[in-house]
Protein backbone atom coordinates (compact mmCIF):
# COMPACT_ATOMS: atom_id res chain seq x y z
CA UNK A 1 0.00 0.00 0.00
CA UNK A 2 2.80 2.22 -0.19
CA UNK A 3 6.16 2.47 -1.91
CA UNK A 4 8.17 0.75 0.74
CA UNK A 5 5.93 -2.11 0.99
CA UNK A 6 6.70 -2.14 -2.82
CA UNK A 7 10.10 -2.44 -2.45
CA UNK A 8 9.49 -5.14 0.12
CA UNK A 9 6.95 -7.30 -2.56
CA UNK A 10 10.01 -7.07 -5.32
CA UNK A 11 12.44 -8.37 -2.03
CA UNK A 12 10.19 -11.18 -1.14
CA UNK A 13 9.78 -11.75 -4.87
CA UNK A 14 13.99 -12.43 -5.51
CA UNK A 15 13.67 -15.00 -2.65
CA UNK A 16 12.90 -18.50 -3.05
CA UNK A 17 10.34 -18.89 -1.15
CA UNK A 18 8.27 -22.21 -2.81
CA UNK A 19 4.75 -21.81 -3.55
CA UNK A 20 4.41 -17.94 -2.46
CA UNK A 21 7.18 -17.30 -4.68
CA UNK A 22 6.07 -19.13 -7.78
CA UNK A 23 2.38 -17.53 -7.05
CA UNK A 24 3.92 -13.80 -6.93
CA UNK A 25 5.84 -13.57 -9.35
CA UNK A 26 2.97 -14.60 -11.97
CA UNK A 27 1.03 -12.32 -10.72
CA UNK A 28 3.52 -9.75 -10.46
CA UNK A 29 3.85 -10.35 -14.33
CA UNK A 30 0.83 -10.93 -15.14
CA UNK A 31 -0.52 -6.94 -13.79
CA UNK A 32 2.55 -5.55 -14.04
CA UNK A 33 2.64 -4.12 -11.01
CA UNK A 34 2.04 -5.55 -7.68
CA UNK A 35 -0.01 -2.43 -5.94
CA UNK A 36 -0.47 1.22 -6.77
CA UNK A 37 -2.78 3.64 -5.95
CA UNK A 38 -5.82 4.97 -8.03
CA UNK A 39 -5.01 8.55 -9.26
CA UNK A 40 -8.45 9.10 -10.33
CA UNK A 41 -10.35 8.17 -7.37
CA UNK A 42 -10.95 10.87 -4.42
CA UNK A 43 -10.88 8.98 -1.90
CA UNK A 44 -7.12 7.66 -2.42
CA UNK A 45 -8.41 3.91 -2.80
CA UNK A 46 -6.03 1.35 -2.65
CA UNK A 47 -5.59 -0.81 -6.09
CA UNK A 48 -4.09 -4.39 -6.43
CA UNK A 49 -3.18 -4.35 -9.74
CA UNK A 50 -6.48 -4.43 -12.11
CA UNK A 51 -8.86 -4.09 -9.26
CA UNK A 52 -9.63 -2.84 -6.06
CA UNK A 53 -7.75 -4.60 -2.90
CA UNK A 54 -10.97 -5.52 -2.24
CA UNK A 55 -11.88 -7.27 -5.31
CA UNK A 56 -8.54 -8.17 -5.71
CA UNK A 57 -8.74 -10.52 -2.09
CA UNK A 58 -12.12 -11.56 -2.93
CA UNK A 59 -10.63 -13.42 -6.78
CA UNK A 60 -7.66 -14.97 -4.92
CA UNK A 61 -9.13 -15.88 -1.51
CA UNK A 62 -9.71 -20.16 -2.10
CA UNK A 63 -7.92 -22.68 -1.13
CA UNK A 64 -4.41 -23.43 -2.78
CA UNK A 65 -3.32 -19.92 -2.73
CA UNK A 66 -1.45 -17.92 -0.16
CA UNK A 67 -1.73 -14.44 0.30
CA UNK A 68 0.69 -11.97 1.55
CA UNK A 69 0.00 -8.43 2.34
CA UNK A 70 2.30 -5.68 3.64
CA UNK A 71 0.92 -2.86 5.58
CA UNK A 72 -1.00 -2.73 8.60
CA UNK A 73 -3.09 -6.57 10.20
CA UNK A 74 -5.94 -4.21 10.20
CA UNK A 75 -6.51 -3.24 6.35
CA UNK A 76 -5.62 -7.28 5.99
CA UNK A 77 -8.23 -8.55 9.00
CA UNK A 78 -10.89 -6.03 6.67
CA UNK A 79 -10.31 -7.35 3.30
CA UNK A 80 -10.33 -11.06 4.24
CA UNK A 81 -13.15 -10.97 7.01
CA UNK A 82 -16.28 -11.28 4.64
CA UNK A 83 -14.71 -14.45 3.03
CA UNK A 84 -13.55 -16.58 5.86
CA UNK A 85 -15.40 -19.68 5.84
CA UNK A 86 -13.54 -22.66 8.51
CA UNK A 87 -9.95 -24.13 9.26
CA UNK A 88 -10.17 -27.14 6.60
CA UNK A 89 -10.90 -24.35 3.82
CA UNK A 90 -9.20 -21.04 4.84
CA UNK A 91 -6.25 -20.14 2.35
CA UNK A 92 -2.75 -19.37 4.07
CA UNK A 93 -2.98 -15.02 4.78
CA UNK A 94 -0.11 -13.70 6.18
CA UNK A 95 0.68 -10.31 7.47
CA UNK A 96 4.32 -8.18 6.97
CA UNK A 97 4.93 -4.85 8.05
CA UNK A 98 6.58 -2.58 5.68
CA UNK A 99 10.06 -2.36 6.49
CA UNK A 100 10.41 -6.77 7.09
CA UNK A 101 10.70 -6.64 10.28
CA UNK A 102 7.51 -8.91 11.56
CA UNK A 103 6.24 -11.40 9.64
CA UNK A 104 2.63 -12.64 10.88
CA UNK A 105 0.54 -15.51 9.38
CA UNK A 106 -3.19 -14.26 9.95
CA UNK A 107 -5.39 -17.33 8.99
CA UNK A 108 -4.71 -21.04 8.11
CA UNK A 109 -1.73 -21.39 10.05
CA UNK A 110 -1.31 -25.25 10.11
CA UNK A 111 -3.65 -26.66 7.29
CA UNK A 112 -2.96 -23.86 4.93
CA UNK A 113 0.80 -23.66 5.62
CA UNK A 114 0.77 -19.64 6.74
CA UNK A 115 2.98 -20.24 9.57
CA UNK A 116 5.41 -22.30 7.54
CA UNK A 117 5.59 -19.73 4.71
CA UNK A 118 5.74 -16.97 7.39
CA UNK A 119 8.86 -18.09 8.32
CA UNK A 120 10.18 -18.75 4.94
CA UNK A 121 9.67 -15.36 4.36
CA UNK A 122 10.94 -14.22 7.87
CA UNK A 123 14.61 -15.73 6.77
CA UNK A 124 14.97 -14.92 3.14
CA UNK A 125 14.26 -10.90 4.41
CA UNK A 126 15.63 -10.73 7.69
CA UNK A 127 12.59 -10.90 9.54
CA UNK A 128 10.53 -12.26 12.82
CA UNK A 129 8.41 -14.69 12.38
CA UNK A 130 5.32 -13.80 14.60
CA UNK A 131 3.49 -16.98 15.55
CA UNK A 132 0.68 -17.25 17.96
CA UNK A 133 -0.38 -20.60 17.40
CA UNK A 134 -0.96 -22.17 20.72
CA UNK A 135 0.37 -25.53 19.93
CA UNK A 136 3.60 -24.33 18.07
CA UNK A 137 4.61 -22.27 21.34
CA UNK A 138 3.67 -24.98 23.48
CA UNK A 139 5.69 -27.29 21.19
CA UNK A 140 2.44 -30.27 21.47
CA UNK A 141 1.60 -31.60 18.36
CA UNK A 142 -1.27 -29.71 15.76
CA UNK A 143 -3.78 -32.43 15.06
CA UNK A 144 -4.68 -30.29 11.98
CA UNK A 145 -1.04 -29.99 10.67
CA UNK A 146 -0.29 -33.74 11.89
CA UNK A 147 -3.19 -34.52 9.19
CA UNK A 148 -2.21 -32.84 6.30
CA UNK A 149 1.49 -34.10 6.70
CA UNK A 150 0.75 -37.63 6.45
CA UNK A 151 -2.21 -36.74 3.89
CA UNK A 152 -4.80 -37.82 6.17
CA UNK A 153 -8.52 -35.94 5.58
CA UNK A 154 -9.84 -34.61 8.44
CA UNK A 155 -13.59 -35.55 8.80
CA UNK A 156 -14.69 -32.72 10.79
CA UNK A 157 -12.58 -29.94 11.47
CA UNK A 158 -14.84 -28.44 13.72
CA UNK A 159 -13.28 -30.97 16.26
CA UNK A 160 -9.48 -29.66 15.59
CA UNK A 161 -10.00 -26.73 18.40
CA UNK A 162 -11.42 -29.91 21.34
CA UNK A 163 -8.68 -32.14 20.02
CA UNK A 164 -5.84 -29.30 20.72
CA UNK A 165 -7.78 -28.66 23.98
CA UNK A 166 -7.51 -31.34 25.44
CA UNK A 167 -3.09 -31.96 24.30
CA UNK A 168 -2.56 -28.52 25.43
CA UNK A 169 -3.97 -29.46 28.78
CA UNK A 170 -1.71 -32.95 28.94
CA UNK A 171 -4.40 -34.85 27.95
CA UNK A 172 -3.87 -38.41 25.98
CA UNK A 173 -6.33 -38.29 22.63
CA UNK A 174 -6.85 -41.76 20.75
CA UNK A 175 -6.49 -42.42 17.16
CA UNK A 176 -7.33 -45.00 14.80
CA UNK A 177 -6.80 -46.06 11.13
CA UNK A 178 -8.13 -48.59 8.93
CA UNK A 179 -4.62 -48.47 7.27
CA UNK A 180 -1.39 -49.01 9.50
CA UNK A 181 0.25 -46.32 10.54
CA UNK A 182 4.10 -46.30 10.01
CA UNK A 183 6.62 -44.44 12.33
CA UNK A 184 6.59 -43.15 15.34
CA UNK A 185 3.22 -41.36 16.75
CA UNK A 186 3.32 -38.02 18.20
CA UNK A 187 3.50 -37.62 21.87
CA UNK A 188 0.40 -37.12 23.20
CA UNK A 189 -1.74 -39.22 20.76
CA UNK A 190 -2.17 -42.65 21.21
CA UNK A 191 -2.46 -44.83 18.16
CA UNK A 192 -5.76 -47.75 19.03
CA UNK A 193 -6.36 -50.35 17.10
CA UNK A 194 -9.56 -50.26 16.04
CA UNK A 195 -10.90 -53.24 18.29
CA UNK A 196 -10.11 -51.24 21.23
CA UNK A 197 -12.28 -49.34 23.03
CA UNK A 198 -11.10 -46.07 23.42
CA UNK A 199 -12.48 -42.53 24.73
CA UNK A 200 -12.08 -39.84 22.93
Amino acid sequence: FTEAGRELAQKILTTKTDKIHANAQKELVDDGTMIQRDEASSDDTITCGRGIAAEWTKQHFHEGNVLVYIGACGIAVRLIAPLIKDKAHDPAVIVADEKGQFVIPLLSGHIGGANEYAAQIAEAIGGTAVITTATDIEKVVAVDLFAKVNGLRIADSSKIKEVSSRLLAGEKVGICSVYEIGGKVPEGLVYCDRKDTVTT
